[in-house]
């Protein structure tokens, strides 16, 4: 037995800013509902056994539509929901997927239901003896990492979360560009590369712009521009100014492993207190500390 597994459950944003009303990418078409992406692949799948289709977002319209349009199909489509769809995303989706699965079920292919895909590719997937992955190409960013992991507790958690900011002191540095700086949207937490052992301009505008950011729980880690040495913070005056607007040391770290350590901190959703003492020890040798 063949089963194909496919995910529909995101909220289709950029796709319904170019919409007349907002619907799901798979479902959208024109003149007939033969030219949806979800009718599509369902087409291409016709030799598989099974159709488990994932949904979230809009769930009631994804049902109507199969109900009104996929009829061919119905006797082998069983319908998910998911829950989480605007907190795990497509990665969530595929684990209730599995849970579906028959047991009798020796054969699973996996499909994002928003992306088209050509016969001869898709063919070659489904007839081949072997596991098979599939490769785009073309890069994809994106705020926050697609990869996740399942923990003892059954908690879902994304690895990385890279709403994250390296800002560089330099000589002459204005209030207005640190101001939107850390005013970015979903800013959650900020490298802050200083001078020398952890020095920064004593300037009072700067000082409350780091106080109000940190009042309003952005993670500040101070390091070194310098390629050796450590900072030092309770050293020089600068550095206690910088400590009571609530700047972290980040000691000898370098900019890769401060920046890597925050965003699987923030990404295993950490509070503001965890990730600050998780930033005040190495857990992996990543800075030396007297």
């Amino acid at each position: 037995m063949k089963a194909l597994i496919m995910t529909v459950a995101g909220t289709a944003t950029r796709f319904n800013k170019d919409t007349s009303r907002d619907t799901l990418k798979c479902l959208y078409f024109q003149e007939n509902s033969r030219y949806s992406l979800l009718y599509q692949i369902l087409d291409k799948a016709r030799s598989l056994d099974k159709y488990i289709i994932v949904g979230g977002y809009l769930f009631e319209e994804l049902s109507a539509f199969i109900n009104c349009n996929l009829q061919e199909f119905k006797d082998k489509i069983e319908l998910v929901y998911n829950s989480h769809y605007e907190d795990y995303g497509s990665g969530y989706s595929l684990i209730k997927g599995i849970e579906a699965v028959p047991s009798e079920c020796d054969e699973v292919i996996f499909v994002e239901g928003d992306l088209f895909y050509d016969g001869g590719s898709f063919e070659q997937v489904i007839s081949s003896n072997n596991n098979v992955i599939t490769v785009n190409r073309e890069f994809i960013t994106s705020r926050k990492s697609v990869v996740l992991y399942v923990d003892m507790n059954g908690h879902i958690h994304y690895l990385y979360d890279t709403n994250v900011i390296i800002l560089t002191l330099f000589p002459g540095i204005q209030e207005n560009m640190i101001s939107n700086i850390l005013h970015t949207p979903g800013l959650r937490a900020v490298v802050l590369k200083t001078y020398g052992s952890g020095n920064a301009p004593q300037k009072p505008w700067f000082i409350e712009l780091l106080r109000d950011a940190t009042s309003r729980g952005i993670i500040i880690v101070n390091i070194s521009q310098c390629s050796t040495g450590t900072v030092e913070m309770g050293r020089y005056e600068t550095g206690l100014h910088l400590l009571d607007a609530g700047v972290i040391s980040g000691y000898d770290s370098t900019v890769e492993s401060v920046l890597t350590k925050l965003m699987f901190l923030l990404g295993h959703g950490k509070s503001e207190k965890e990730i600050r003492y998780q930033m005040s020890i190495p857990v992996a040798g990543e800075f030396t500390k007297s």
